[in-house]
């Protein structure tokens, strides 16, 4: 057995760097669906809802945010019903704030797979995107069904069809490189710490207060919502709400500060990944 333990790193021994980790992981592409299939059916195997829950998770979040920031903060409707407004947030949202979360603890769940035989660390992060994205699509639908209620019920047509719909792809795509970039970090240090998942939990509660998830972006004061693109997620929501509406009261520039932060943040990720992913195995 430690024959077959050392066998398995020898391959990311040998190659510690960014882009060696890429090729490994682009070689075993493979593995891939079937990584991320037993991903989404381990996740909603032993739920009697299975995927409902997703459904009553968005509403669950929706109705309350919906009444404390249209009644008790007074924030008003900007074009968007608040519902909708908070429920576009939600379905960003949820695709990153899933994806960290299983991210986080995929390395520690693999390690049995790790002992047997090497696969790239990146592989298992990127597989745990699939039941995110079908936690995305459900909130789609949810979004879906509510305007359409919107528009036959109180004929509000606040999405629109045109060029800028596929700025909603480009947004969920960002939301899914943020949390892969987190889960580069936090899945390695899971290992050594396993407070990290409870940490990541509250700091992520952080991160949603500091994104227009709950509240359109105009509702925040000009002079501080340049601060709000600090935090890449603030930019992916916004773009996806671009995409359903065709405009925006974001400037050019918050998308680059975004843009900046993201872009360092995953080559640090990718760099720390690299460099670690390999001591997971040896830790007990």
């Amino acid at each position: 057995m430690p024959v077959e333990r050392n066998n398995a790193w020898v391959h990311s021994a040998v190659h510690p760097t960014i882009s060696s980790n890429l090729k490994a992981a682009w070689t075993q592409r493979h593995l891939l669906l079937l990584l991320s299939l037993r991903a989404v059916l381990s996740l909603y195997r032993h739920a009697t809802l299975g995927v409902g829950w997703i459904v009553i998770h968005a509403l669950a979040q929706t109705v309350p945010a919906v009444f404390v920031v249209s009644h008790v903060l007074g924030i008003e409707e900007q074009g968007v019903p608040m519902p909708l407004v908070v429920l576009s947030g939600l379905t960003v949202w949820m695709i990153f704030r899933r994806s960290a979360h299983l991210m986080t603890r995929s390395l520690i769940q693999s390690r049995d797979i790790l002992k047997r035989s090497y696969v790239p660390g990146l592989i298992l992060l990127i597989s745990r995107l699939a039941p995110s994205a079908v936690e995305s699509f459900v909130g789609m639908c949810v979004l879906a069904i509510a305007t359409v209620y919107y528009a036959i019920s109180q004929d509000i047509h606040p999405f629109s069809i045109g060029w800028h719909n596929p700025a909603t792809l480009v947004a969920l795509l960002i939301a899914a490189i943020f949390a892969l970039s987190i889960g580069c970090f936090t899945s390695v240090i899971n290992v050594i710490i396993r407070d990290t998942t409870l940490v990541l939990r509250y700091s992520l509660s952080i991160f949603m207060l500091s994104s227009p998830v709950f509240y359109p972006l105009g509702a925040v004061p000009e002079q501080w919502r340049i601060y709000l693109f600090i935090n890449p997620m603030s930019a992916a929501v916004e773009i996806f709400r671009f995409g359903l509406t065709g405009s925006t009261a974001a400037l050019t520039e918050y998308f680059v500060i975004s843009a900046i932060v993201l872009i360092v943040i995953s080559w640090l990720g990718l760099r720390f990944l690299s460099t670690y992913e390999r001591v997971v195995i040896d830790i007990k």
